[in-house]
């Protein structure tokens, strides 16, 4: 509920902004999830034919970028080309992010983001903080 994001955000010492405060300083691509055998090359070519922005690569599979309007036609090529589509959707990507390198600021951030996603009516949770990997090693040493 409402009621459990605000506290999140209160016990953080962070406050809630009113709706769609923050929705402009992100965009909201296609994204389509998906495990091929196919190489980064050939993935890389296809993508480009049929309309993806980009192609990511990570433990569980790829991950192709398109615009809105493209959605649609990337998951029908990827089907027909027999490739597993694990999920499609729209994500919210940010458009600029914010370096995040106190020590505290980080801990306080991971914490305020690990309840929000812990929170049974919250299925997602986005946000533009760039927090160095330097900084992460110090909080798991």
């Amino acid at each position: 509920t409402v009621a459990d994001v605000r506290a999140a955000f209160t016990k953080a010492e962070g406050s809630l902004g009113e709706s769609n405060s923050v929705a402009w300083c992100f965009q909201r691509p296609g994204e389509v999830a998906i495990q091929t055998s196919l190489t980064g090359d050939e993935l890389l070519l296809f993508a480009a034919d049929v309309g993806a922005d980009d192609v990511v690569e990570h433990d569980e599979g790829q991950t192709l970028s398109c615009s809105v309007e493209t959605l649609g036609t990337v998951c029908r090529a990827l089907v027909e080309r027999s490739i597993h589509v694990v999920r499609t959707g729209f994500v919210w990507s940010p458009l600029q992010r914010v370096v995040v390198s106190d020590l505290l600021h980080v801990k306080r951030l991971v914490k305020l983001l690990d309840t929000l996603e812990d929170l049974d009516d919250v299925q997602y949770v986005y946000n533009n903080a760039d927090v160095g990997d330097d900084v992460m090693d110090l909080m798991h040493p």
